[in-house]
């Protein structure tokens, strides 16, 4: 699935195949109507580079306290970095292929490195 809703959390791309997320290709999810309002978000892979790149807008509503995407890389390498709007960040499940947000913003640039 692209988008699951539980509780105060928003999950994404959580069930994309990984061949979805090949070298060049993308995942584009625009004007979604979640239960905490309008989302957007595109998932851009760079494997060939080493790194697949989330460009998020969240829904703006004080309940939604976190995001969790999900980055299926194709060959299943593992995490090695997350960076969060130019800063690092170390709130991220490697066997999960998971980054947890919780300090949202408009918009968010999330880069995992492999």
């Amino acid at each position: 699935f692209l988008i699951y809703e539980e509780e105060n959390k928003l999950f994404l791309a959580m069930g994309t195949p990984r061949k979805w997320l090949k070298d060049g290709k993308a995942i584009t999810v625009e004007r979604a109507a979640t239960y905490f309002g309008t989302l957007g978000y595109k998932l851009h892979s760079r494997v060939s580079s080493g790194e697949i790149e989330a460009v998020l807008k969240p829904p703006k509503c004080n309940s939604l306290k976190e995001v969790v995407i999900r980055f299926r890389h194709p060959e299943k390498k593992l995490m090695r970095e997350v960076i969060v709007n130019g800063a690092r960040h170390q709130d991220y499940d490697v066997d999960k292929e998971t980054v947890r947000l919780t300090k949202l913003s408009d918009n968010m640039r999330v880069v995992v490195k492999y």
